[in-house]
């Protein structure tokens, strides 16, 4: 179990469940089943994030970094692999906003592979993820409590 908790890098997986909920606070919605599932979806969207980066940089980390899980065997990269694509496909499954979760899943996808090769790109790449995240609970439906337009504004302004 240590193993994938360090894959997945359990300590970090709040973060994105607190984007998703300082969205949800700041538009007045309710915290109830559909905030719930788009918390874990992008808390499956970051998982796989970090299992797919390290499935990526396996062989810069068997010199680098033969600590992490795939480079000292305690996962192999097949299973990383399985379980990282297996979580970027649940995570639009489970959202309340498929399509928006889905467009966030091919950026994790191109950035792991891709893009962070480029400083610009991959920050870019980071900073759009980090902020769509944010924007989660505003791509499920209009804000109609008196007052909150605003904030979904503000909000959606950055």
């Amino acid at each position: 179990m240590l193993p994938f908790l360090r894959l997945v890098r359990a300590g970090t997986l709040l973060s994105p469940a607190a984007d998703v909920t300082a969205g949800v606070c700041l538009l007045a919605r309710p915290f109830d089943a559909t905030a719930t599932r788009a918390v874990l979806a992008s808390v499956l969207l970051y998982a796989a994030g970090m299992i797919l980066n390290d499935h990526a940089d396996r062989a810069t980390d068997a010199v680098v970094r033969p600590e992490r899980p795939i480079p000292s065997g305690s996962i192999s990269p097949t299973t990383a692999l399985l379980l990282g694509l297996a979580f970027l496909l649940a995570a639009p499954g489970l959202s309340p906003v498929p399509l928006w979760h889905g467009g966030m899943a091919l950026l994790v996808l191109g950035y792991d592979y891709l893009l962070k090769r480029s400083p610009a790109l991959g920050a870019l790449t980071m900073g759009t993820l980090r902020g769509m995240n944010l924007l989660v609970p505003l791509m499920m439906g209009p804000v109609t409590e008196p007052g909150r337009q605003e904030a979904a504004l503000i909000l959606a302004a950055g």
